[in-house]
């Protein structure tokens, strides 16, 4: 935790409140933002986290109360008023634009830049301040590379990097990407550090609790709309984080089942241009294989399995070679995916909270008269009680729900489909939920398996693979390092393999 000295508050909340609903409402929050200091915002889904950043990025502006920003009294009713302060959000969905370069996007929001002759800046001039800029934080990226072709951890590094280049004050981090210990998550923290020497303040939201800690200075822990206390990060552990935030204890974070694993299921044998050495691995029955690396090719082999990316050949399901070149083939073939774009490839944000879950079915016919029927709402609610989503009406828009609650309807979907599932994967499930729920999400893998699905695990909490998985698969650079099997694996195992070791 580094940062300069930290003489005044740059940001000050008085009894902050604001009504969503008859259900909930954010209740006199107060708290402080110190100049270069770092303080985490946690707590469970629907604690009112979300709600707070609104107000201060201006989405949703307050009831009541005050909000104090450099000594002065200041109002924020639009995301026009909080940057012209120097607040900036950075969001779970990025804000970037995907066709344009780095360079373009750091610096599109900048009045014109002119040169000693009043002269607009040549695009050439834009390239090399990028690079500047670049350079000075010691990022490896290349200023004309398109936003496109990034990770989603280097596309946050670009977010920090513009928000540093508008001279931003305070930064509102909402679910950073901080998940291993490669180096693009350690350059990610260190520019974090190096804009806090800068004077740059950082509102962070996280549930990645025994990651995120090592990045604040202090920690505020909010639940049901109200501030429970705050905390120097020094004084707090995972134990006494997750009863301030529940309310209760938690002593078994990874309920994992002891079943008989049966015959083989699945069976990849493939080439592509990014596996250019061939994908080669088996999944057997009600078995869990978690899947992990540093480059994001799990996240290609699930695309390809679900007819995202399609193959032609090389993938075999109970020994029949499946030809999957739409979503809807995976599905009829009883392969099942939840990606870890919820927003973008996930929810059908236009539609309403039962059709929703209920999406897979369409690959019948009557999915429509299902959905209407009293037996298709009491299974949809009858899930959404077991997973306990917070949800006051089926037929309200799923965009009106958590980020955590929109994650729990993708995870319903493939509890309610009426087709028979043979195959589930899970692309980052737990990415941005509170710990109990990550346990309710552990619970619904383990009901599935009981039910004879099998399950690739993707993810890049080692903890959690370590934890459900019956073998973990480690790639590097689009190929399979190793296969562990559950009594093999240990965090140092799977980085030596992830980082290229053989």
């Amino acid at each position: 935790m580094v940062g300069i000295a930290m003489q005044h508050a740059i940001l000050q909340l008085e009894n902050i409140n604001k009504d969503l609903s008859n259900y909930f409402s954010l209740k006199n929050i107060s708290l402080e933002l110190h100049s270069g200091e770092t303080h985490i915002l946690v707590g469970k889904n629907d604690s009112g986290k979300s709600t707070l950043m609104n107000i201060l990025s201006g989405i949703s502006p307050a009831d009541s109360g005050n909000i104090i920003f450099n000594n002065r009294h200041v109002q924020i009713n639009s995301p026009v008023d909080a940057k012209k302060l120097g607040i900036i959000a950075i969001n779970q969905v990025s804000s970037l634009f995907e066709q344009f370069s780095v360079a373009e996007n750091i610096f599109i929001e900048n009045k014109p830049l002119y040169n000693k002759l009043f002269k607009i800046i040549s695009r050439n001039e834009m390239i090399k301040s990028c690079q500047r800029l670049l350079d000075s934080f010691e990022v490896k990226i290349c200023p004309t590379s398109k936003i496109s072709n990034l990770s989603q951890l280097q596309k946050q590094v670009i977010e920090l990097l513009k928000a540093f280049n508008a001279n931003a004050k305070v930064v509102i981090l909402d679910e950073p990407l901080i998940f291993s210990v490669d180096s693009e998550t350690v350059r990610f923290c260190n520019i974090i550090n190096e804009m806090k020497l800068n004077g740059v303040s950082f509102l962070i939201t996280s549930h990645q609790l025994d990651k995120i800690v090592t990045l604040g200075d202090k920690i505020t822990i909010i639940r049901d709309g109200e501030i429970i206390g705050t905390e120097k990060t020094s004084a707090v552990n995972m134990g006494s984080l997750t009863k301030m935030m529940s309310g209760k204890e938690l002593r078994d974070r990874y309920p994992k089942l002891s079943v008989k694993i049966g015959r083989e299921v699945l069976k990849a044998d493939f080439t592509t241009d990014h596996f250019s050495s061939g994908i080669n691995f088996t999944l057997r029955k009600r078995e869990i294989l978690g899947i992990t690396g540093l480059d994001g090719s799990g996240t290609k082999i699930a695309r390809s399995f679900f007819g995202l990316d399609p193959l032609d050949k090389g993938i075999f399901l109970e020994s029949q070679n499946l030809k999957i070149n739409t979503p809807i083939d995976a599905i009829k073939a009883g392969i099942g995916y939840v990606t870890q774009e919820r927003l973008l490839e996930g929810l059908f944000n236009q539609l309403n909270i039962l059709d929703n879950i209920l999406i897979p079915n369409s690959c019948q016919s009557h999915h429509r008269f299902f959905a209407f029927n009293r037996r298709g709402k009491d299974i949809v609610n009858s899930h959404i009680k077991g997973l306990r989503i917070r949800v006051h009406n089926i037929n309200n828009r799923v965009s009106s729900l958590s980020g955590g609650n929109q994650q729990k309807i993708l995870l319903a979907r493939w509890m309610s489909t009426k087709l028979k599932l043979k195959v589930l994967i899970l692309d980052e499930p737990t990415r941005g939920i509170d710990i109990p729920s990550k346990v309710d999400v552990y619970n619904l893998i383990n009901k599935l398996v009981i039910n004879g699905t099998s399950v690739i695990f993707i993810s890049s909490d080692l903890n959690e693979l370590l934890g459900m998985s019956d073998r973990i698969m480690v790639l590097y650079e689009g190929k399979v390092a190793t296969i562990l099997e559950r009594h093999q694996a240990s965090h140092e195992k799977i980085m030596y393999f992830a980082t290229g070791g053989t």
